[in-house]
Parts: structure tokens; C-alpha cells; sequence
């Protein structure tokens, strides 16, 4: 059982790293919103959907941090329950 939940936890652990090094779809779209504000300087709807965009990355990026970390701890304590 213990060694199904680290196993779990170890798999989980690799996805979350493959997240990491992915192309981000946010820069992608960071890239084509400067595109479109360097022919429309004055285009106000593209400046807020940037803004929203930079602001859910941001929190995208906490929680994932957030989640990481959990799934760290989770690895660590099923290591060391394995030791015992």
C-alpha cells in the first residue's frame, strides 16, 4: 500500500516536471498581444487582455508551485514511512 502511494506520488511528480518544461502557451500569446499593440499602440481591449493574461499566469504559476510542493512533501513522508 505504501509503496503503491509513492509510486502515485512519484508519477505525479514527473508530470508536474514535464509541466515545467513545456513552451509556455502564455508567451505565446504574450508574443502575438505585442504584435498586435505594436500596429495598435492605442488597442485598450488587447492592453486588459494582457493584463488578465500576465494576472491568471501569475496565479497559475502559485498554485502550481503550491502543488509541487504538496506532492514533494507527500514523496518525502512515503520515503521516510518506507524507512521505518
Amino acid at each position: 500500500m505504501l509503496h503503491n502511494l509513492l509510486s502515485q506520488v512519484h508519477n505525479k511528480l514527473i508530470i508536474a516536471f514535464k509541466y515545467v518544461s513545456l513552451p509556455s502557451r502564455f508567451e505565446e500569446v504574450q508574443l502575438l498581444g505585442n504584435a498586435v499593440l505594436e500596429d495598435e499602440p492605442g488597442a485598450q481591449d488587447v492592453k486588459d487582455k494582457m493584463k488578465r493574461l500576465a494576472d491568471d499566469q501569475k496565479t497559475i504559476d502559485e498554485l502550481y508551485k503550491k502543488r509541487l510542493k504538496d506532492l514533494q512533501d507527500a514523496y518525502d513522508l512515503a520515503v521516510c514511512f518506507m524507512c521505518l
